[in-house]
């Protein structure tokens, strides 16, 4: 099987803010969202928005603030598709599964640094 990544990006109107590349193996797809939830709180959520997206769904605080959406599906090569996406307050958030053959040369570099630097 082909090495796989997952291709973060997020922007603002069209000025991009941030590009990551992370192995599927370093994170779970339950800690992508939570990864896109902490983003919208980093760049758009007040305090109490923040609690207010954190609280139990049937009580009269929670708001459903962010709205993510994944949708998955196989190519006609067998490859499995999958992509988060969501937007609030003009930010925008998506993040695609991405084979290697398909990441830049940015990608690529950014990939060989990360794993040279070998933070504990």
């Amino acid at each position: 099987m082909k090495n796989r990544f997952w291709r973060i990006e997020l922007e603002e109107g069209m000025k991009k803010l941030s590009s990551m590349i992370v192995p599927t193996g370093q994170i779970t797809e339950k800690n992508l969202e939570e990864l896109m939830r902490t983003l919208f709180a980093k760049h758009i959520l007040n305090d109490e928005e923040i609690l207010s997206t954190l609280c139990r769904k049937n009580t009269k605080r929670y708001e459903g603030l962010i709205n993510i959406k994944r949708f998955s599906e196989k190519n006609s090569q067998n490859m499995v598709r999958i992509n988060y996406s969501a937007q609030s307050s003009g930010i925008y958030i998506e993040i695609d599964l991405v084979y290697e053959n398909e990441l830049t040369m940015e990608e690529k570099e950014k990939i060989n640094l990360s794993s040279t630097l070998n933070i504990r």
